[in-house]
């Protein structure tokens, strides 16, 4: 919950499904960091890992022997993942996965949709923010099967990327619908575009 009028709420501390206000008052956190807080505030299994990894040190400024063990984790847990990058933040991961979709196919367009977020820099409204990375973007409407076929056939040679949230957070918590992400799939491979799944 945020709430601007006439200033913002400001928290001083959180535990499990709890909030609380500098003002003293306690807040149901219905809002769960955007979707990431999945475990609520304090945990103590988290607690207990994060005091363990401060312990043995931080930041190395290089790869730690925990890295590739959660990434053969991860690997091992979605059979169809190769690889893991691990990045400092969603917006970060986006904008690298941009990046390797323009070098390996050697296009500049993108296609995201409206009513996207992807991070700080990859935000779409009827048109992208002013401060959205500067790709060629082509903007189509979420879950319009028909009219993203369109622009797909339209610019599908052109583009490197398809950025898409399969279940549109920002924009109004809106889940794509199976026949929406199997056409993107279908599309995508037919022209060699990257197709990009942006989920939290």
């Amino acid at each position: 919950m945020l709430h601007f009028d006439p200033f913002p709420l400001a928290f001083e501390r959180g535990e499990g499904a709890f909030l609380w206000s500098l003002d003293g008052h306690r807040y149901a956190d219905f809002l769960g960091e955007f979707t990431a807080g999945l475990y609520g505030h304090s945990e103590q299994a988290i607690l207990d890992a994060l005091r363990a990894t401060l312990e043995r040190g931080l930041s190395f400024g290089g790869v730690n022997d925990l890295e590739p063990r959660l990434a053969e984790l991860i690997c091992a847990r979605f059979p169809s993942l190769d690889l893991v990058r691990f990045t400092n933040s969603g917006t970060e991961a986006n904008l690298m996965a941009l990046a390797l979709a323009v070098a390996t196919t050697g296009r500049r367009k993108v296609l995201a949709f409206r009513g996207g977020y992807h991070g700080g820099v990859l935000t779409f409204g009827e048109t992208p923010s002013p401060v959205t990375v500067p790709h060629e973007w082509v903007l189509a409407d979420y879950d319009d099967v028909a009219g993203t076929r369109d622009l797909l056939r339209e610019h599908g040679r052109e583009l490197a990327a398809v950025l898409v949230e399969p279940m549109l957070g920002s924009g109004g918590c809106v889940p794509a619908s199976q026949e929406f992400l199997e056409m993107l799939r279908a599309e995508t491979s037919e022209t060699g575009t990257v197709l990009i799944f942006d989920e939290v």
